[in-house]
């Protein structure tokens, strides 16, 4: 796909950002307003929807194989509905919605850093 709408990958390395701050790891020690967490997405304009229908179907499709409901972990769609005078009612994505820290942990693939952190944290709180 040329045109840059998000994708999958672009999700996560949004959500590999929030990681990266640590950010995450601190809403697992305490929960905070972090989760759940919306994600905007890049998507395609109104004036954009007759002239690339059959490329927004596919973008459309790639975000929901990657949903939460198809793969058991990662990231829902929150959608709104577009009414263009030539396409009709349509309905498009327009943020991700990553529910708890461990669903970002598990679409991360960092479950086991989430467990080491507790782990480490619970040690230093004891000690």
């Amino acid at each position: 796909m040329s045109i840059k709408w998000s994708d999958p990958p672009w999700i996560r390395e949004q959500l590999r950002r929030k990681w990266d701050s640590g950010r995450i790891l601190c809403s697992l020690l305490m929960p905070d307003d972090l989760f759940p967490l919306r994600i905007p997405l890049k998507r395609p304009q109104s004036s954009e929807v007759n002239e690339n229908f059959a490329e927004i179907f596919l973008w459309i499709k790639s975000l929901k194989n990657q949903i939460k409901q198809e793969t058991g972990i990662g990231y829902e769609l929150v959608e709104n509905e577009m009414v263009h005078r030539q396409s009709g009612r349509n309905l498009l994505p327009t943020h991700t919605l990553i529910p708890t820290t461990c669903d970002a942990l598990r679409l991360l693939r960092k479950e086991r850093e989430g467990d080491k952190f507790l782990e480490l944290a619970r040690l230093i709180q004891a000690g």
